[in-house]
């Protein structure tokens, strides 16, 4: 873990050496070739480290100068220059920490050879559990049937409709999920044998150039297949894939009957490759799974519920039901099954080596992270995403691949070895329709144990409990075991001991909110966490009954992730604004939130900003249009004191995706302009999946606000392949002519439209499955040109789920 956080950090770090070029003036006296030689020195000798007093200097020393380039990158970028402030103060760190770099070196080789043993018996362990691997699968070949069959076809009826590139075919799942295993099964079979001939070219290296060169030097009389197995993607080369696929297609020569079998780990690879064909590789169902099993240990008796549970765990990934299996053949004393706690422990020191050693260094860093949370803890992968990012551990220096997008691809990198799609609460998101793939997940249980296995000798994620046990200075990141309140707040021991705190997490149960006089967390407690965790990346203060954030915020000038959710906050003090790497700003169910500060738009990092459920929030702050890489804002409130009622500020925010709210459209005042009709308020916005339109009328005006609904609706037109649209409060007779054109739209609900008196025909929505219809006073008929056959209405499309409740 200490090894892998230096190593990211350092990798970072050479990213954004230019940054310090500024520094390295005349009589600065800086010497940014030595400075890079003594990072990668230093990076060189952490690899052969365990953990020990050294390794954790050195993360001081990495982390701290990480830290600098970061902030020297973004003050660049939004000014023209450093100021001379910055520049003395940049100078004088890079020169003492290029110092103490240099004298770590100089320790380190008195030291080392007492660390070699170590590493070497590491490797050892590692190599052994590999061994052990493949000698109990060599003859093992359970399931697949399906997707042999799949990749055969598409390989046998190869169709290439552009010669000059080869036709690619690509294999994604998790370590050990049997991709390899597939590939051979494929090549092996005698259709494909006689098509491609009986050696396809199998390439186990990730060198562009060695890739590259196999396949020019291959001379095929048929069609020519080649295989990359394994094919992984490293952090620090985001173009890697595009100069892979310059150089096959180089290498292929114009050949049209060439094919290109890819097995991966990385979705992100999947993804971003130009692939003809992906099968993305699930686990095996339960029934081979346990065949599986049974065929390296013997067959096992229906009683023992134990082995049951821990191959069910597996989530039908043949590596992890191999390693059970063989644990428990190798772990019984006559006919005496070892007991469960006894196998776990062979299971987690197996999987340690095989899977999380050969994990890529962000990967290792992620799946560490899980630590942190409760065991069978319901997580939401965009959340998790968001901490990810926030921590640094998905950046990403290309444009082509947002770091929303390579994120979701990391996360999915994790599923079904890690994560677990949890089906109940899926089903009750929006009636059974999740948007923009954000769906719920749990963390398998072995998964879980390991990850606060592979955290507890580096100690760099601690779960603290009210006594603060286990809490030291080296540490990184904090959750709690137990609920802050009144009573039990955050050991003194945390405030005394981690400065260098990164992260502080809080149990999160949205569910089952406290009331507001459960929980008061004052002014001065957050006073005392802004001024002692000034390098805080990640801060959840969720749920605390927060009325006041106090200013002393702006001293946490690092921090990326901000919860202040379900809190019972007016305002939030202006220099909020100052927080310029800020990235995620959560506010949800802040009832008694007002107004949002003016200043806004200076955080030019803001991704998210959850807004959803904050009732009393009158208006928008001008300027939100140009924060353009926002990807969440749950909610837009209209008011009356701008032109539109400041619909105007979303036109440009193109990047918004999952759920958006525009709340008080009766204060938007549209007149006959024809400039107006030509606003695009919402319509380019194609990740945009759910989207609700509310009117909050008072009862004077609900009389001469049905022309005013028409018209403001007439001019919100939401992208076309929007999947959700929930309409409130509005009092038009009849909606829009755009509704017709929502093809992708899949649940409808119309609520509380006293006036609405029919809709427009619904078969011109083919992919519309739940229909929901409350308080329609006026409802006359579904549609005009609805037909009726045997008197029931005729609607061309199936629909899964009818609500209605009419008053008359």
């Amino acid at each position: 873990m200490d090894v892998a956080m230096i190593s990211h950090s350092i990798s970072n770090i050479l990213q954004r050496m230019d940054t310090l070029k500024p520094l390295a003036i005349r009589l600065s006296g800086i010497d940014l070739d030595q400075l890079e030689n003594n990072l990668k020195q230093i990076n060189d000798k952490v690899q052969k480290k365990s953990h020990s007093e050294w390794l954790q200097k050195v993360k001081d020393v990495v982390i701290d100068l990480n830290d600098l380039t970061e902030d020297l990158r973004y003050k660049e970028s939004i000014r023209s220059g450093l100021s001379i402030k910055n520049r003395i103060k940049g100078t004088r760190h890079v020169k003492k920490t290029t110092e103490k770099l240099k004298r770590l070196i100089e320790q380190e080789t008195k030291l080392g050879e007492e660390e070699a043993a170590v590493i070497s018996n590491t490797t050892e362990k590692r190599k052994s559990a590999c061994e052990d691997f493949e000698k109990n699968t060599k003859h093992v070949a359970v399931g697949r049937e399906n997707e042999k069959e799949e990749l055969i076809d598409k390989l046998v009826n190869l169709k290439n409709t552009d010669a000059a590139v080869p036709v690619v075919i690509v294999i994604v799942g998790v370590p050990g999920i049997g991709k390899t295993k597939l590939a051979h099964l494929v090549c092996e079979d005698e259709q494909v044998e006689m098509n491609f001939g009986l050696q396809p070219i199998w390439i186990k290296t990730f060198d562009v150039e060695s890739i590259a060169k196999s396949v020019a030097e291959s001379h095929h009389e048929k069609r020519l297949l080649l295989v990359i197995d394994d094919l992984r993607f490293e952090i620090n080369e985001p173009d890697y894939l595009e100069k892979l696929q310059k150089k096959l297609t180089e290498a292929v020569g114009g050949r049209a009957d060439t094919a290109i079998l890819i097995t991966t780990r990385s979705n992100h690879v999947a993804d971003n490759i130009a692939a003809g064909h992906v099968l993305k590789l699930q686990g095996l169902n339960q029934e081979d799974s346990w065949s599986l099993f049974e065929e390296i240990h013997g067959a096992v008796s229906s009683q023992h519920c134990t082995t049951f549970k821990i191959v069910r765990d597996c989530r039908g990934v043949p590596l992890a039901i191999v390693i059970v299996a063989t644990a428990m053949l190798y772990n019984r004393e006559g006919s005496i099954l070892q007991p469960e706690p006894h196998i776990e422990k062979m299971f987690l020191q197996s999987f340690r080596y095989i899977y999380y050693e050969d994990l890529p260094t962000y990967q290792k860093l992620c799946f560490a992270y899980c630590s942190l949370f409760p065991e069978d803890y319901l997580i939401d992968a965009e959340r998790l995403i968001q901490l990810w990012t926030a921590e640094g551990f998905l950046t990403i220096s290309s444009n082509n691949n947002p770091e929303q997008q390579f994120g979701r691809a990391c996360f999915n990198d994790f599923v079904p070895l890690v994560f677990h799609q949890v089906e109940e609460e899926n089903e009750n998101q929006y009636g059974g329709v999740v948007t923009n793939n954000n769906y719920l997940y749990r963390i398998n249980p072995l998964m879980h144990k390991l990850a606060r296995l592979v955290t507890i000798d580096s100690r760099e994620n601690i779960t603290v409990d009210s006594m603060g046990e286990g809490v030291h200075d080296g540490m990184l990141r904090v959750s709690f075991d137990y609920a802050l309140d009144l009573l039990c707040g955050i050991p003194d021991c945390v405030f005394e001991k981690a400065k260098k705190l990164r992260t502080i997490l809080l149990p999160y149960n949205t569910d089952n909110p406290r009331l507001p006089d459960e929980v008061q967390m004052t002014t001065s407690t957050c006073d005392k966490i802004f001024n002692t965790f000034k390098a805080m990346r990640v801060l959840d203060m969720h749920d605390l009954g927060i009325k006041t954030i106090p200013s002393s915020i702006e001293e946490v000038k690092y921090l990326r992730y901000l919860d202040l959710s379900h809190n019972n906050i007016e305002k939030l003090p202006s220099c909020i604004t100052t927080l310029i790497h800020l990235q995620t700003l959560k506010l949800s169910q802040c009832h008694f939130l007002k107004e949002l500060p003016k200043d806004m738009d200076d955080l030019s990092c803001l991704n998210h900003l959850d807004l959803e459920g904050c009732l009393d929030l009158t208006q928008m702050p001008s300027g939100i249009n140009k924060l353009t890489s926002l990807q969440t804002l749950s909610l837009f409130v209209a008011s009356k004191k701008y032109v539109t009622g400041g619909l105007r500020e979303l036109t440009d925010l193109n990047k918004l995706r999952g759920h958006m709210e525009i709340s008080h459209l009766e204060q938007v005042k549209f007149s006959q302009s024809k400039e107006i009709a030509k606003d695009e308020f919402l319509k380019n916005k194609k990740y945009l999946g759910f989207l609700t339109l509310r009117w909050d009328h008072e009862e004077e005006e609900e009389k001469e606000s049905n022309v005013n609904d028409e018209k403001s609706l007439d001019c919100i037109v939401p992208p076309s392949n929007l999947r959700v649209l929930f309409i409130v409060g509005y009092n038009g007779h009849t909606l829009s002519d755009w509704f017709g054109s929502l093809h992708c739209l899949v649940k409808f609900t119309l609520n509380d439209c006293p006036k609405c008196e029919f809709l427009p025909p619904m078969d011109e929505l083919p992919h519309l499955k739940v229909l929901q219809l409350r308080r329609l006073d006026s409802l006359k008929f579904i549609a005009k040109n609805n037909q009726v056959v045997g008197g029931k209405l005729r609607y061309g499309i199936m629909i899964d789920h009818l609500s209605v409740a009419f008053p008359n």
